[in-house]
């Protein structure tokens, strides 16, 4: 029912929570169960997206400096894919399998992002 049986929506992470754009409010109360699980897991998706897009940027810049990339950004690949994993997670309401996949992901971008700067030999003003 979040999406709607016929009217297939477009998705975004906006759907998550009681708040404008929000499907859960329709159902659930501000403060409830459901209502604190949902925060949590937009938080954490924000959290996980935060920290992709900073190792994607350490890794542009690098490559500006002209850097080879290539492994770092293969390294990156489990994090991105944690991103689109734990949007589906979502639908399985287990606030423990969703923590877990975030986790994963934050790890693998967050050793990208640290490893940038000396794997590279450039120190960046973000780190």
């Amino acid at each position: 029912t979040c999406h709607n049986h016929h009217d297939v929506m477009p998705t975004s992470d906006e759907l998550l929570g009681p708040g404008p754009g929000g499907t859960c409010g329709a159902c659930h109360q501000p403060g409830d169960r459901c209502d604190l699980a949902t925060r949590a897991m937009k938080g954490g998706l924000s959290r996980l997206d935060q920290v992709v897009t900073r190792a994607r940027a350490s890794l542009a810049h690098a490559a500006r400096l002209g850097m080879d990339v290539e492994r770092a950004t293969y390294d990156l690949t489990p994090a991105t894919e944690a991103l689109v994993r734990a949007r589906v997670v979502v639908h399985t309401f287990s606030e423990k399998e969703f923590a877990k996949v975030i986790e994963e992901g934050v790890q693998a971008a967050g050793e990208v992002d640290r490893a940038a700067p000396h794997a590279f030999g450039y120190q960046c003003s973000q780190h």
